[in-house]
């Protein structure tokens, strides 16, 4: 990983630039300022911008390539929101089972690595259990369920659906 980081701001000071997988660009004029907190920032940046770009250009094409399997498949659920690798879906409960065989493969197909991106999926009534439900909840910080764990988080609101909320995340 050190040679990785290395190597990728070495690019930066020579080119001005970094790229992620699907080549965009992101420009650091001060890669190769005098003034040390200036470079420090674009060294950390051009460091950072590969891995986040790239993950941003994923769930990117996952999000176009799931839209366009709902309409193909004639689903009722709707996209909701993007979450940094995560998307959430409303959908009626009888496209669930539909939805958690689906979205996986989509999502994890949106790309070809040479590593394969791992995919999760959960549903449930609000975003809180989405987040924050767990089967293997450590017993100090959660609160039983009915035989499910809400690990113990401070929010600020649940949005409660009429209709089950769908989750999938890399």
């Amino acid at each position: 990983v050190k040679a990785y980081m290395e190597k990728i701001v070495e690019f930066a000071k020579e080119n001005g630039y970094v790229e992620t997988i699907f080549n965009r660009r992101r420009y650091l004029p001060d890669i190769k300022s005098r003034k040390f907190n200036l470079r420090s920032f674009a060294e950390r940046t051009a460091m950072n911008s590969p891995i986040q770009g790239s993950a941003a250009d994923i769930i990117k094409v996952a999000m176009i390539n799931m839209q366009e399997m709902l309409k193909e498949k004639n689903l009722q659920a709707k996209m909701l929101l993007q979450v940094h690798d995560e998307l959430i879906f409303e959908a009626p409960t009888k496209e669930i089972p539909l939805l958690e065989d689906m979205v996986p493969k989509v999502m994890d197909s949106a790309v070809k690595l040479d590593v394969p991106l791992k995919v999760e999926s959960k549903h449930g009534q609000t975003w809180f259990c989405l987040l924050y439900t767990s089967d293997a909840a450590d017993e100090r910080s959660s609160v039983d369920l009915g035989g499910r764990r809400i690990i113990k988080k401070k929010t600020r609101g649940v949005r409660e659906c009429s209709v089950p909320l769908y989750a999938c995340y890399i």
